[in-house]
């Protein structure tokens, strides 16, 4: 396990980087684990990208496979790609606080 810790909060975190808790994501907690990841800073489009992969982890408990996250959020893969680098679906799921890589990230 390792820590953040982020304005007086600390942030629990498994050993692949993941949120334990998901309710203790905020834009902060991504804004520092985008630092983490290489990402220096997270756009509007990041945030829109992170924002659906909750929203969709909050209904069905469960991180939305690749295609249907590109599709809802109207961008292509390459998009997706180009905002998250290597392995952006498990890279994204990971920013938008999961508590573990679930789905087909």
């Amino acid at each position: 396990m390792s820590y953040l810790n982020i304005k007086g909060k600390t942030v629990e975190m498994n050993d692949e980087g993941f949120l334990v808790e998901f309710d203790q994501w905020s834009p902060e907690v991504a804004e520092s684990l985008a630092a983490q990841e290489e990402i220096p800073e997270l756009t509007d489009e990041h945030l829109r990208v992170l924002q659906t992969i909750r929203d969709y982890y909050r209904e069905f408990q469960v991180a939305p496979m690749v295609h249907l996250l590109v599709k809802e959020c109207g961008i292509t893969f390459r998009d997706l790609h180009n905002l998250f680098h290597k392995q952006p679906g498990k890279r994204a799921a990971r920013l938008a606080g999961l508590p573990e890589t679930t789905g087909c990230v």
